[in-house]
């Protein structure tokens, strides 16, 4: 599985029908969602993250000792950019919801991710943000959109 991934990196990934090489990296700037997945994710988040992260994604809500992160802002920004959306992904995937983490398929955590970025007025593309850490490698969240 993982030689697959390297394979598909190294000669280019398809994202919605354009070849991404390495030197050509997205970013969530470039619609890698859509508002369809984005109506997807919205009652998930409700359900599974506003409780923590408010519904305004503002984050603060007590969690054992520490607040819940926002979703939204310069904290949010700053703590993921230069990371690859595989990442985000993957803590939503092993962590959330707080107290049943690994609960959510991949799927879910994609639309969730889905209506995060809608939520934060990034841009809707015309194919749907996968579910696949593989080819999610190649989207860096950038607090800046980069020309």
């Amino acid at each position: 599985m993982r030689a697959k991934g390297l394979c598909l990196f190294m000669v280019g990934m398809v994202w919605g029908g354009v070849v991404v090489s390495a030197q050509q990296r997205l970013t969530q700037w470039d619609g890698v969602y859509t508002i369809a997945q984005a109506k997807r994710g919205e009652p998930l988040f409700m359900d599974k993250c506003a409780y923590c992260h408010r519904d305004e994604a503002t984050g603060g809500q007590q969690i054992l000792i520490t607040p819940a992160p926002p979703l939204s802002g310069p904290g949010f920004a700053g703590r993921w950019n230069g990371r690859s959306l595989d990442q985000l992904l993957m803590t939503i995937i092993a962590t959330m919801p707080q107290w049943e983490g690994g609960t959510l398929s991949r799927q879910e955590a994609a639309d969730i991710l889905a209506f995060i970025l809608q939520d934060l007025s990034y841009p809707a593309g015309s194919v749907e943000l996968p579910p696949d850490t593989d080819m999610l490698e190649v989207i860096t969240f950038t607090d800046a959109r980069i020309p």
